[in-house]
């Protein structure tokens, strides 16, 4: 796994791009395809302080992929909550970035998401586990806020300089492509939230005190 250390340096981000797999090439396609509505400055004149970016991330995927440790447990899937407690780990270390367990986290979220959508019954430890996710959610939707489009912008800049990320050993290739590949994920959170809730109302888990699900609430 590449490793990304988490170092504070006091310059402004930027932030949107593609997902190159390397070289010079590479990064030119991705600016061209660059361009995110509401993102201002971004170029190759500003600075990119990755690690900030990197930690909040993965929080918020910790929390979430936590989530679907319970969501898996809650229908007996226990060799997919495994993976997910494993994944969560990896996370957890705030300064790491593997786009493979990116791609788990994603695909997961899908497959619970399906899972809820189905509607089965609960069984009590059932319950206990959707229960025992709604605050982790929620706490990755409180985290993901606005991190969006932070992540979008620092990709287009990196992308047209990759000589923007200021400080450390960080990898431009790597940091655009989980950049880019991030966004998706974090609105798939909030707009599967609301199935989410649903769900819990269905099997009347309280969800009342829980925040991080405003947003998700007003999803039609």
């Amino acid at each position: 796994m590449k490793k990304i250390a988490v170092i504070t340096v006091a310059l402004a981000l930027t932030a949107c791009g593609s997902n190159p797999i390397g070289g010079a090439s590479a990064l030119s396609g991705v600016a061209s395809a660059a361009g995110v509505p509401g993102v201002p400055g971004a170029g190759a004149s500003k600075s990119v302080n990755a690690g900030p970016l990197v930690s909040q991330l993965n929080d918020v995927l910790f929390n979430l992929r936590s989530s679907q440790a319970h969501i898996f447990n809650a229908y007996g899937l226990k060799k997919e909550a495994a993976q997910a407690e494993a994944d969560a780990g990896e996370y957890k270390k705030g300064n790491s970035i593997d786009a493979e367990v990116l791609n788990r986290t994603s695909k997961a979220s899908d497959e619970a998401t399906a899972l809820i959508e189905k509607g089965s019954k609960l069984t009590a430890v059932g319950k206990k586990e959707i229960a025992a996710a709604l605050p982790l959610y929620g706490t990755a939707l409180t985290r993901s806020a606005g991190l969006a489009t932070e992540l979008a912008g620092a990709a287009q800049t990196i992308s047209t300089n990759p000589m923007s990320v200021v400080g450390g050993p960080f990898s431009a290739v790597d940091l655009i492509t989980i950049f880019t590949k991030s966004p998706d994920l974090l609105q798939k959170i909030v707009t599967q939230g609301h199935t989410f809730l649903t769900y819990a109302d269905k099997n009347k888990i309280d969800h009342a005190n829980i925040p991080g699900f405003e947003d998700a609430k007003n999803i039609k």
